[in-house]
């Protein structure tokens, strides 16, 4: 429990987006909460690359669903990572994460979750699933209320990490935030 969620997604996307050779785009969905794809463009930006090319944003057929399979399809070898939500807030829509983390996986992609919209309401299982990493909120079905605090997960196997601040800053090597 820490922080806000989009102050935990810039956490999150710092650490796991290491755009290297030709993996530089990060995929999301073009119905997800705005704010997620706002920390999603900053964190591309901070490491001096173009939002417009490197994040694939999946398009929706009718405006309210995804198809898991075309985002599954858009997973290359130019993706670094995948951000997409549990649920779609605009229809309500639970993707299925455990298909869609073993085709990531199937890649050597990572992939997160904001879970904003299903933390509470649905099971998560999220070392099960192997899932790399997610982000919540307790202010709404866990009935915390404006100003509440958020949550974060990193799976085990990525403890070995060293947390990095926008603009890829190692902590331990710098001593400061600066």
């Amino acid at each position: 429990m820490t922080g806000s969620t989009t102050v935990n997604i810039h956490s999150l996307i710092s650490t796991f987006y290491q755009p290297k050779g030709t993996r530089t785009q990060i995929i999301a969905d073009e119905l997800n909460f705005p704010s997620d794809i706002y920390a999603l463009k900053g964190q591309i930006q901070i490491r001096g690359l173009d939002p417009e090319k490197e994040l694939i944003l999946i398009r929706s057929r009718d405006g309210r669903y995804l198809d898991e399979d075309a985002i599954a399809a858009a997973m290359t070898d130019e993706t670094a990572l995948v951000f997409l939500p549990s649920v779609l807030f605009r229809s309500g829509q639970l993707l299925d994460m455990g298909f869609l983390i073993r085709e990531a996986h199937k890649k050597g992609i990572c992939i997160g979750f904001d879970c904003c919209h299903s933390a509470g309401v649905v099971p998560h299982r999220f070392s099960e699933w192997d899932l790399d990493f997610a982000v919540w909120c307790s202010y709404k079905y866990m009935n915390g209320g404006p100003g509440s605090p958020a949550f974060l997960y990193i799976n085990s196997k990525h403890f070995h990490k060293t947390p990095l601040w926008p603009g890829g800053t190692d902590v331990k090597k710098t001593g400061s935030l600066t």
